[in-house]
């Protein structure tokens, strides 16, 4: 088999397991209800603090009002803050929060109050808060795929993943062994996107 159509079934072996990824990663963010991700909430007003006032919190009134997720690294918030600050929030739908609620004092008894009632007005199109919501987990998914890639490439040992095939140790390797080699590498990658905790986070 040649160089190049080795290359060929190399590169879209992992287009397909990133189309995969993606598809089953947009599933669950298109059919979970908001919220249902680990620390959902927090991570969603993060990044609302910094669309709607343009900065990282500074302050510790601030870091109250960006939520307790403020303290986090943020690449993150920051890139997904830049298209969520492009969406109109100042009108419905709204995110029902359960603090907003009167009846929180009746809620924190059998449920945390750090939630959102779920409503229709989560289903698509999306707009207003929720749109912004949508946005997060779209970034998300974008991270998750360019971590595939990442994992792929660690795998296969080369310092710059599809660079001149020069940089490959294995250059001198039979057919076989790069086989072998892009096999593990494609394994690696396949486990690191079909965790559970990982694709539906």
């Amino acid at each position: 088999m040649s160089r190049t159509r080795l290359l060929k079934i190399e590169r879209g072996a992992l287009l397909l397991l990133v189309l995969l990824y993606s598809i089953v990663a947009y599933a669950h963010a298109r059919l979970a209800p908001l919220t249902t991700g680990p620390d959902e909430l927090a991570h969603y007003e993060y990044v609302n603090f910094i669309a709607n006032q343009g900065h990282l919190p500074l302050t510790t009134t601030e870091r109250e009002q960006a939520a307790y997720k403020s303290d986090q690294p943020p690449l993150y918030h920051l890139i997904t803050a830049l298209p969520a600050a492009l969406v109109d929030t100042t009108g419905p739908p709204y995110l029902k929060r359960y603090s907003d609620n009167e009846r929180r004092p009746l809620i924190e008894q059998t449920r945390h109050a750090w939630g959102l009632h779920n409503t229709e007005d989560e289903y698509p199109p999306y707009h207003g808060e929720i749109l912004r919501w949508h946005i997060g987990r779209w970034v998300s998914i974008l991270f998750g795929a360019a971590t595939v890639v990442v994992t792929y490439g660690i795998a296969q040992g080369i310092p710059f993943l599809f660079a001149a095939r020069q940089f490959k140790p294995t250059l001198s390797f039979s057919t076989r062994q790069e086989l072998t080699q892009i096999s593990l590498a494609l394994s690696a990658a396949a486990v690191v996107a079909f965790v559970p905790r990982f694709i539906l986070t």
